[in-house]
């Protein structure tokens, strides 16, 4: 169960489905969003920085007009925020702060049950520049994490990405138990190697997450693959319309050591398509 949605906004297209997304789990589960946007200061201080000693003045006027600029941007995206919730009837709070976005977003998860942003961030905004920011709070984040393409568009088709570690587990177990995108179909992928020792225990690994699934009423389509690599996955996903990749962040996988954090910067990197991550 879901109450609280902490959503991190910016200027790009993202914002817009990260939204979208956020107010639609808070009709269905009665919760309230709140919008950060964190805007960082590092971008100011080298611009005025750049103008070289001796013009700490015209330096401390360009900061000044750099700020103002960001914060006059904040205050429009917020603004757009509000007026999106309120017109879907969501109680909503906004945050805007100046300190670092991936300290900022961790301290305001401590009293939020989901994270959702977008794939990508704005530098700016954002404060960590591409998806350099949502990789690390899939490895420092306390909260489950939706990143969402530019695109909303309804969840109609789940991948879950299961290797039989504690991290794919636990991604997968937060994500049935929160409730959220109930009335869904699903795929498990599980990958092994050709040994049959390994195809065996991937088999038990899908079956067993099947059958769990199954008992919470997210009844899934099997798939156990000795052939496909990592940057394959993604394609795999398109195959099957998934529209959302269920994985645990960081998991030490106990098939090929498959499921890594190089998986984890691999999908965040290249996907187009959202991802639920949970470390």
């Amino acid at each position: 169960m879901i109450k609280r949605i902490l959503v991190l906004l910016d200027d790009t297209p993202y914002t817009s489905a990260a939204t979208s997304y956020a107010i639609d789990l808070a009709r269905e589960h009665q919760a309230q969003v709140t919008g950060i946007v964190a805007i960082s200061d590092e971008a100011i201080e080298r611009g005025a920085h750049s103008m070289g000693i001796g013009a700490s003045y015209y330096a401390r006027k360009l900061r000044e007009s750099q700020e103002h600029q960001l914060d006059e941007e904040a205050n429009r995206v917020l603004t757009e925020f509000s007026r999106a919730c309120s017109d879907a009837n969501v109680p909503n709070l906004d945050v805007k702060t100046h300190a670092q976005p991936l300290e900022a977003i961790i301290e305001e998860s401590k009293y939020h049950d989901l994270l959702v942003m977008g794939l990508r961030t704005n530098s700016d905004l954002g404060g960590k520049q591409g998806q350099d920011l949502l990789i690390n709070l899939s490895r420092e984040g306390i909260i489950p994490t939706l990143a969402v393409s530019s695109r909303h568009r309804p969840i109609e088709h789940v991948l879950y990405l299961y290797d039989g570690s504690v991290q794919a587990a636990r991604s997968i177990q937060m994500y049935v138990t929160s409730g959220i995108f109930k009335s869904t179909s699903g795929t498990i992928l599980t990958l092994s190697d050709d040994e049959s020792e390994e195809s065996d225990t991937a088999e038990e690994f899908n079956s067993d997450m099947a059958v769990y699934l199954d008992s919470h009423g997210r009844h899934c389509r099997r798939k156990i693959d000795a052939a496909m690599r990592k940057d394959e996955i993604l394609d795999f996903a398109a195959e099957i319309e998934a529209d959302l990749i269920v994985m645990g962040a960081y998991g030490k996988s106990k098939i090929m050591q498959f499921f890594l954090g190089s998986l984890t910067k691999t999908l965040i990197r290249s996907s187009t398509i959202n991802l639920y991550l949970y470390h």
